[in-house]
């Protein structure tokens, strides 16, 4: 049995410089690395440090309910007729830019008084907007999640509207994206979440509560399928997708594939190389024997 030591000051030291070094999960690779050291350097097992993190997210999160809210942009009359103008009117145009044309020609069509009301609401609001503050992750995530659920009502008021939101902190090393079926598609299986991310700073696209892990995933996989089925097309002649009766008899052979990773059905490769995959699709080809390979036989 594992001996589990109470944490002393030391402990609870060290451990926070490792949490405001980003040791704030321990589902990544890099807080995996981490943790490991953390036990290496406290004595204490995986489970007391696991625990301790969990306890001070809840610490963290706790504070940042706190806090105050996110600076907007400051507002113009404009800002606020339109706001009202999309929420009372935007269901009834066929499209987004119909509906911000209506309004923009009714604005211009205003009496300067009734502009003027518009103007006075923004002022007042301006006269209390809110300082910046800083949030951890779970507090990230929560304003991600509201910002989400705004545009969504937002959209669903105007027929035929795709969109795609992505929210990135480099600063907690923390990101999120949603958005429509088709919108969420084009930013994950383009690669233009990770890009935007990666060029704030930070690697990793968190998919939020809009599109789950495993619809990510899933998404991926029908991707790398398309692939795997438009190779075997080129390769054979045929407009057919990939027999997988094949590909168990060793008949397909595949180049370009990422280092170390063999031609599989996608259903059993994970999130990371199927995104691999789709990263090299330029340099996958197949080719295709009618002759069993031995290397399947054996």
């Amino acid at each position: 049995m594992t001996l589990q030591y109470a944490l002393t000051m030391e402990h609870h030291e060290l451990l926070g410089r490792l949490y405001d070094e980003g040791m704030t999960n321990y589902g990544t690779s890099e807080a995996k690395r981490k943790v490991e050291f953390a036990v290496k350097k406290t004595g204490l097992t995986v489970k007391q440090v696991k625990r301790w993190i969990d306890n001070k997210r809840r610490q963290q999160h706790r504070k940042e309910e706190n806090q105050r809210p996110i600076r907007r942009r400051r507002q113009s009359g404009y800002n606020v007729f339109m706001k009202k103008y999309i929420c009372s009117k935007g269901g009834t145009a066929p499209n987004k830019a119909m509906v911000l044309q209506q309004g923009a020609e009714e604005w211009r069509r205003m009496a300067e008084e009734e502009k003027q009301e518009y103007k006075d609401v923004a002022a007042e609001e301006n006269k209390t907007m809110p300082n910046v503050v800083q949030l951890g992750e779970s507090g990230f995530r929560v304003f991600a999640n509201k910002l989400c659920k705004e545009v969504t009502d937002m959209c669903s008021r105007v027929e035929g509207v795709e969109w795609v939101l992505v929210c990135s902190n480099v600063s907690i090393g923390a990101s999120a994206v949603c958005g429509s079926e088709t919108g969420v598609n084009l930013a994950t299986s383009t690669c233009f979440a990770d890009q935007l991310c990666s060029a704030s700073g930070y690697d990793e696209v968190t998919i939020s509560s809009s599109v789950t892990p495993a619809e990510y995933s899933s998404k991926l996989r029908f991707k790398v399928q398309e692939i795997f089925n438009r190779k075997y097309r080129e390769a054979t002649g045929k407009n057919k997708p990939m027999s997988y009766q094949q590909l168990e008899a060793g008949q397909i052979q595949s180049t370009g594939l990422p280092p170390n990773v063999k031609l599989k059905r996608p259903s059993a490769y994970g999130k990371e190389t199927l995104q691999k995959i789709i990263d090299a699709e330029s340099a996958i080809e197949f080719t295709v024997s009618t002759q069993t390979s031995t290397l399947a036989q054996s």
